[in-house]
């Protein structure tokens, strides 16, 4: 019946399987992109995925009560919730073609960043013309949690 775990061979290639001494990367792009199936899956139960993703994207769990948990699950976990989520996933490829045809941003942009910082000018290269760039050191993804006093104030400083 079984032939063995499978090793190597066509499985990494295909990364199927995740690559030595790599992180896995942000599987949910996938997930979120396939229709009817995140809703099946996570209705009911958005708690295990916000846990989860506040556990790998944001600079420490502290930054999260079990009330602001508790309310963010609420508001993803029914069907309608989830597939207005993921619309935004679903929607990459199309805003990939239509973004080649934008003009340039001409009016004063602000882009932060924690961790993920060094992605915010790379994606904003060649698409904007006046940008102010500011990482906030040890942040994770979630900056208005993580940093709220420093966001306040580059967002009054940037809005005057």
């Amino acid at each position: 019946m079984g032939g063995g775990t499978p090793r190597g061979g066509i499985l990494n290639d295909l990364r199927v399987l995740p690559q030595e001494g790599r992180t896995t990367g942000p599987w949910w792009f996938g997930l979120n992109q396939v229709q009817e199936l995140p809703e099946q899956l996570l209705e009911g139960r958005f708690r295990f995925l916000i846990d989860w993703l506040i556990g790998y994207q944001a600079s420490g769990p502290e930054h999260f009560s079990e009330e602001a948990r508790a309310l963010y699950a609420a508001a993803y976990d029914t069907p309608d919730a989830i597939r207005a989520g993921n619309g935004w996933y679903q929607t990459f490829g199309q805003d990939i073609v239509d973004a080649e045809h934008y003009p340039i941003l001409t009016m004063p942009l602000l882009g932060l960043g924690g961790v993920h910082f060094p992605f915010v000018p790379a994606l904003l290269e060649g698409k904007v013309a006046d940008a102010t760039y500011v990482e906030l050191k040890g942040a994770g993804h979630y900056l208005a949690e993580e940093r709220p006093d420093e966001l306040a104030r580059e967002l009054t400083a940037f809005f005057g």
